[in-house]
């Protein structure tokens, strides 16, 4: 499965800093992870609509990149945050 990317910039750091942006700006924290996979699916759908994936995928394989992306970004954030907690 090839990585999606805005402007050359991986989606998975993209969807990290608007989510990042979203919760600075009222989004409670329980919502952050839902927020990145909505996200990573409307990144993943776009991709797709505007036809800038390299390989035609079916809808489903939309999703489920969509859905990957997203779980990176949560993942990618919550371990930012971990780290950051740290003394």
């Amino acid at each position: 499965m090839e990585e999606l990317t805005v402007a050359g910039v991986s989606a998975v750091v993209v969807i990290t800093l608007l989510v990042s942006f979203a919760k600075g700006h009222g989004l409670d924290g329980r919502w952050a992870p839902a927020a990145a996979l909505i996200l990573g699916i409307v990144f993943a759908v776009l991709v797709q609509v505007s036809g800038g994936s390299a390989i035609v995928a079916t809808w489903f394989e939309v999703i489920v990149k969509g859905l990957m992306t997203g779980f990176a970004a949560s993942g990618l954030y919550s371990g930012q945050k971990a780290v950051r907690a740290r003394p």
